[in-house]
């Protein structure tokens, strides 16, 4: 039996363009990841992202986070890689879900009080206010 030079060529090509996609899985978390490292927020991640954020390569450099020592805090935070926010494998909506629970998240803590004492913000968000890279 004789095997087609095409359908060795195409199985090859497949298996590399498969490996790469493991690689890219946790990219799009990567990112934010980069952004807590930023501003030295430990943050525990699955394997997977780890594995990711070794390869943010090009993205790395259009996310960052900062955060401004004054009163009242501001944090700036810039994620400008094109990774998590692509529609096709649900970047966009998935960007736009966690960003509403969150923004759900903030507003019950502002109306519970949480804010009006640093230890609470820390015991709520796991982050020191005090301890932020500036």
């Amino acid at each position: 039996m004789v095997r087609n030079p095409d359908w060795t060529l195409l199985q090859k090509k497949l298996k590399a363009e498969k490996k790469q996609a493991k690689l890219m899985r946790g990219l799009a978390k990567a990112t934010w990841l980069k952004q807590a490292k930023d501003m030295r927020i430990s943050v525990k991640v699955p394997a997977y992202v780890s594995k990711a954020y070794a390869h943010l390569g090009r993205s790395a450099s259009m996310t960052s986070a900062k955060v401004y020592k004054r009163r009242p805090y501001v944090i700036l935070v810039k994620n400008s890689a094109r990774v998590p926010m692509v529609k096709d494998v649900g970047g966009y909506g998935a960007f736009i879900r966690a960003m509403n629970g969150r923004q759900k998240f903030f507003e019950r803590n502002l109306s519970k009080g949480v804010f009006d004492k640093t230890a609470s913000i820390t015991e709520k968000y796991g982050f020191d206010l005090e301890n932020l890279a500036i």
